[in-house]
């Protein structure tokens, strides 16, 4: 299928808000706690997806289930306060989840900056294609 033509989404700018979730596999808190410091030394108000620390039971190289993946990433597109939506890492789990999310509604968001890779080249690719 095409991609038609992209939207670039406004700029980040001081003061924007921005999530970071975990689509794919989970992240040390330590690497969490570094690299929102990065950001919040742009000038970014950051807020974590509520399963942003998780690490599924059976499968301890995915960062929570499928569902919660999906949840956190969906609540960040479409809470209309964030800017842009950053992946705590890549690695696997991504394409596991993009069936779960509500394409329609994410479809009815303004764009916005999603920042990840590795792993989040799937999320990069739905999102072009279906939003």
């Amino acid at each position: 299928m095409p991609v038609p033509g992209l939207e670039r989404p406004p700029r980040l700018k001081p003061r924007d808000r921005v999530a970071v979730v975990s689509p794919s596999g989970p992240v040390p808190k330590d690497r969490l706690d570094a690299g929102c410091a990065v950001l919040r030394s742009w000038g970014l108000d950051v807020v974590l997806g509520a399963h942003v620390l998780d690490v599924e039971d059976r499968f301890e190289y995915l960062a929570g289930t499928d569902a919660d993946r999906a949840s956190d990433l969906q609540w960040a597109w479409l809470d209309p306060g964030i800017s842009a939506v950053f992946c705590a890492r890549g690695g696997y789990g991504a394409h596991r989840m993009v069936d779960l999310l509500d394409w329609s509604a994410m479809a009815e968001v303004r764009p916005k900056v999603l920042a990840g890779f590795s792993d989040i080249t799937a999320l990069h690719e739905a999102f072009a294609v279906r939003l």
